[in-house]
């Protein structure tokens, strides 16, 4: 093999070698940006954040005072901190639709699980 011809096919390597460093690049971009989409669009997501903006918890404060601090499930008082917002029509079920606030009440922590996903009549 010629000199040149070792050295055009080194090229070739190399050249190759950034096409493949530079296609790994975007590939990683693509996934990171679809992950951050899925994210901003997960029903459950969405939930989260909102609960942790001053728009939720300032919802979640007015509605244990409007309720007393009594829990829609079982009808007994719970502390604030302890109050977890339920959805009556669970997220599985409506996705988007149902992180509206019409569709949450306060319960306890075991009430809620006890619930799970199943659809039941509350008190208020």
């Amino acid at each position: 093999m010629s000199n040149d011809s070792a050295d055009k096919e080194n090229e070739l390597h190399r050249e190759r070698a950034i096409l493949r460093k530079k296609g790994q690049d975007v590939l990683e971009n693509v996934e990171a940006a679809l992950k951050k989409g899925k994210t901003a669009t997960d029903p459950r997501q969405q939930f989260k954040n909102w609960l942790r903006s001053s728009e939720g918890q300032a919802w979640e404060k007015a509605e244990f005072q409007r309720r007393k601090g009594i829990c829609a499930y079982c009808n007994t008082l719970m502390r604030e901190a302890d109050a977890v917002v339920h959805h009556v029509e669970p997220i599985k079920k409506l996705g988007c639709n149902a992180n509206r606030v019409e569709n949450y009440r306060l319960l306890h922590p075991n009430c809620n699980l006890s619930i799970g996903t199943k659809i039941v009549d509350f008190l208020f």
